[in-house]
């Protein structure tokens, strides 16, 4: 860019953008528009602070809460208790599979289905 096209670059910058007017209050309103400008921006990143913070905090807490959660209910009897206790009250013993199975075939059932469910360690018997 040469001298002269850039003279009329800022000529045309000059014309474009006025003066601004000389008074007392020109300066103290020039800091206020600044200080705007930052006030926004320290506001912003507070905010933004306090936000990783409160969310790390709720993170930490939704986590302790988890883990006593799981040590309190593993404290607790769940249901098997109460299945042992209804059959030791009614003087039941609880037996196996294989003892089903031999249940059934002296009851004369020839055609008995096993569905076994691994993890409840439950077998379902279907007499067809």
């Amino acid at each position: 860019m040469s001298d002269q096209e850039l003279d009329r670059l800022f000529a045309a910058y000059r014309d474009a953008v006025p003066d601004p007017e000389p008074s007392p209050a020109f300066l103290p309103k020039l800091w206020e528009a600044i200080e705007a400008r930052r006030t926004f921006r320290l506001r912003f990143q507070r905010a933004s602070r306090l936000l990783i913070t409160a969310s790390g905090a709720i993170w930490l807490a939704m986590a302790m809460v988890l883990i006593i959660e799981s040590t309190v209910s593993n404290s607790r009897p769940g249901p098997a208790i109460e299945y042992f206790l209804f059959h030791d009250l009614s003087n039941q013993k609880p037996v196996g599979r294989d003892v089903w199975k031999q249940l059934f075939a002296e009851a004369g059932f020839k055609n008995v289905a096993e569905d076994y469910l691994s993890f409840a360690r439950t077998a379902i018997f279907t007499i067809r």
